[in-house]
């Protein structure tokens, strides 16, 4: 049985395809094992803030989602939170939205799930910083659109 893919999967999976980040940078929760991303950062994609179906045609979505890119200090319990290396990451994902000529492309899914292509995926707001986590991470987040179709 084919699996059907949803927004936060679709986002992750463009993300590492369309940012040049690695499968294992991008996730839809923050790994537990900070030690796996403390050199690289981390990319979460999560639909927290809502989207529609279109009403003509069910199998294109259009959500809003919440990306949050974290970076970790050197060393545990140690430094301050390296805010360069996770700005970088949110601008990666700020150029991934440039260029039209990457829109309509199939987005690859475990093979597991059935086929989806990206129609637009573009930024709502700017990146912020966000302060004081309680990690001691420095973190920014952004919120993108994305709409997208099931083949």
């Amino acid at each position: 049985m084919t699996l059907i893919a949803n927004a936060e999967l679709v986002a992750s999976a463009w993300l590492v395809q369309r940012a040049g980040l690695t499968s294992g940078q991008v996730a839809t929760v923050l790994p537990k094992d900070v030690d796996g991303w403390r050199a690289a950062g981390f990319v979460v994609a999560a639909a927290l803030l809502g989207g529609a179906a279109d009403v003509d045609t069910p199998e294109r979505r259009r959500a809003v989602l919440q990306i949050d890119a974290y970076a970790a200090p050197a060393s545990q319990g140690g430094g301050r939170p390296p805010w360069h290396r996770a700005a970088q990451l949110v601008e990666r994902v700020r150029v991934a939205t440039e260029g039209g000529q990457v829109y309509g492309q199939p987005v690859t899914l475990s093979a597991l799930y059935g086929g989806v292509r990206v129609l637009s995926a573009y930024l709502l707001s700017e990146p912020r910083r966000v302060l004081d986590d309680v990690a001691g991470f420095a973190r920014f987040t952004v919120d993108l659109a994305i709409d997208w179709v099931r083949e």
